[in-house]
């Protein structure tokens, strides 16, 4: 990832992103702080069917695990990060993480 000014991200993310947009499984939403996406109905039920999948299993778990114990905001990351590891947030923005 890149170090950016509002967190880490990485470009390689907006087609990636697109893509789902385009392939109507994610939706842009507007925010005041800029835009978000969230699933569409089509893509919340492919996440339904890849969960039921054995293949998905351990992935299925592993999500659920951080979703119950890390179900945080991004301002409560960001705090986190900041509390717990001052080697990425005194990175230049630009930097790779």
């Amino acid at each position: 990832m890149i170090r950016y000014k509002y967190g880490p991200w990485d470009d390689r993310y907006y087609p990636i992103l697109g893509a789902l947009v385009g392939r109507e499984l994610l939706e842009y939403v507007p925010r005041s702080s800029g835009l978000a996406v969230k699933l569409t109905r089509l893509g919340r039920q492919l996440a339904k069917d890849l969960a039921a999948e054995p293949q998905w299993q351990i992935t299925v778990q592993r999500a659920e695990l951080i979703r119950q114990n890390f179900n945080l905001t991004g301002n409560q990351l960001k705090d986190l990060i900041y509390q717990f590891l001052p080697d990425v947030v005194d990175r230049p923005w630009g930097d790779e993480i």
